[in-house]
């Protein structure tokens, strides 16, 4: 800052020789103007972007789930085999920073589509979200299976049921017991058309399979426990 000084005539004591001397500050007009920019910095670097609410789902929050969703399902069918999930399809809801993702996915297999509802739930970690339980009844396996179910694939099955329809069959599943139950649809060759239940514990479940019409079979294989099978075609 820059000190002036400035000397003006005193008219009332002119005639005495005297002069007034006044003297003030000037503010240096560079400094003057640093002054505010100097404050915005401040401002501006006080100011951070927070994506963490714990009970509100935010438009960041859904856009990142539904991504991740699309991930897990394109691992497991691969590209092209099942239908994006959108973001307006799924119902979001979050308490404690755990996201509930709920709606339902469509894929197609051996070229049968199918329609399953899915249930996920993630930690949000500011930014980064964490699979909590991909499984969820929701028919996508987990990424990480501590006791793998055994294959039951290459077993002889408990039974074979000879079925005929014109456009598809709802079969209802029971099981009592810790072992695991395989059904699956297979057509006259053998070979699988469509696997309808592969599950342990006790359930009861019943799917409704669309097929082309003619000649089929239902093979079921059990490890342990008591079974129920009933099916009507269509």
């Amino acid at each position: 800052m820059k000190k002036k000084i400035l000397l003006i005539p005193c008219l009332a004591m002119m005639l005495s020789g005297c002069n007034q001397v006044i003297d003030y500050l000037i503010p240096d007009p560079v400094e003057e103007s640093a002054a505010p920019e100097e404050e915005k910095k401040e401002e501006v670097s006080e100011t951070k972007e927070v994506s963490l609410h714990p009970d509100e789902v935010t438009e960041y929050d859904k856009k990142a789930i539904t991504s991740l969703i699309n991930q897990d399902l394109k691992q497991k069918y691969g590209k092209g085999n099942y239908v994006t999930v959108k973001e307006e399809e799924i119902v979001f809801e979050k308490k404690d920073s755990v996201i509930t993702a709920r709606g339902n996915y469509t894929y197609s297999e051996n070229g049968v589509r199918d329609t399953v509802p899915f249930e996920y739930q993630y930690q949000d970690n500011n930014v980064e979200y964490v699979n909590m339980n991909a499984e969820a009844g929701d028919g996508v396996d987990p990424v990480d299976t501590p006791n793998p179910k055994p294959d039951l694939s290459g077993q002889t099955p408990n039974k074979v049921y000879d079925f005929s329809c014109a456009s598809g069959i709802q079969i209802t599943t029971g099981h009592t017991g810790s072992g695991e139950v395989l059904v699956r649809i297979m057509d006259t060759d053998g070979k699988e058309v469509k696997e309808v239940v592969n599950k342990s514990g006790e359930f009861n479940d019943t799917t409704n399979v669309e097929l082309d019409g003619g000649q089929y079979q239902i093979w079921i294989t059990a490890t342990d426990g008591n079974w129920s099978l009933y099916y009507s075609s269509y």
